[in-house]
């Protein structure tokens, strides 16, 4: 049996164009489980592909830390 240590990675979201996209897959934070950082990134892409809007002023959306 192979144990596979899963490390938490946070993405902390940006206040883009003066508001946070919260509904039921994302709120101001979202954390992921993942045995990696680029498994996280993947993740994260299918979960914020469809709540990544910003505005070219404020910047992008979505920043990642790890925890």
């Amino acid at each position: 049996m192979n144990i596979v240590e899963l490390l938490w990675f946070t993405f902390n979201q940006n206040n883009s164009g003066g508001y946070f996209i919260e509904n039921d897959e994302v709120d101001h934070y979202v954390m992921i489980q993942a045995p990696s950082a680029k498994d996280a990134m993947e993740k994260a892409d299918d979960i914020f592909s469809g709540n990544s809007d910003f505005c070219e002023c404020c910047g992008e959306r979505w920043y990642v830390s790890l925890r």
